[in-house]
């Protein structure tokens, strides 16, 4: 298995979500990789500014050596632009068809709709982000993180330490035995977010 991930914010990026993706990586032994839309990329104060190794276009066709894609949100404005480019778009269709483990966080969520059909999804909890869902046949299931198969999705950031290990289990093949392990082990880091739903 590759232990490397492929880690895709909006170019406003949401520094709760970002920095808790790569701390969990980092943790688990996963190695990342942080590519946009452009090669420099702010965070939604614009107090941060972080340049990257490259722009998600220039890697499209060489996917294989990831286990996991991350799309993670930003500033209302921006999340349009990654959910709606076609090279974002292209690699979650491609890593979804290589059964790569595929997460998305919040209003980041659209981004998945060439794969959902079918699927249980959770996602911040706004018409314009729930539309494009339920357009593209995904089962909207608002609870704080859904699973179902390799589709990892999460309603907000504050949900985002938990998702990203929830979604490196998933990639290291935890099992539905393992449920009750993952929530003993992540649940109770904020009660009121509530419990995250695996869909079997």
């Amino acid at each position: 298995m590759k232990r490397k991930a492929l880690i895709m914010p909006t170019d406003i990026f949401n520094v709760v979500e970002l920095r808790a993706t790569t701390k969990v990586l980092r943790e688990r032994g996963w190695e990342y990789d942080i590519r946009a839309l452009k090669s420099t990329i702010w965070a939604e104060d614009m107090s941060v500014e972080v340049k990257l190794k490259g722009i998600i276009s220039e890697i499209k066709l060489d996917l294989n050596h990831y286990g996991i894609v991350f799309a993670t949100s930003g500033e209302p404005k921006r999340k349009k632009i990654l959910t709606e480019d076609e090279d974002a778009r292209y690699i979650i269709k491609k890593m979804f068809e290589l059964e790569k483990v595929v997460a998305s966080i919040c209003a980041t969520v659209p981004i998945l709709a060439d794969i959902v059909k079918g699927k249980r999804v959770t996602c911040y909890n706004s018409h314009d982000v729930k539309f494009p869902l339920i357009a593209a046949g995904a089962i909207l299931d608002l609870r704080s993180i859904v699973v179902d198969g390799r589709i990892v999705t999460a309603q907000a950031p504050p949900l985002a330490e938990m998702w990203a290990h929830i979604a490196v289990d998933v990639a290291e093949g935890v099992t539905s035995d393992d449920h009750q392990d993952w929530l003993s082990t992540y649940a109770y880091k904020n009660e009121r977010l509530g419990y995250y739903h695996v869909v079997e």
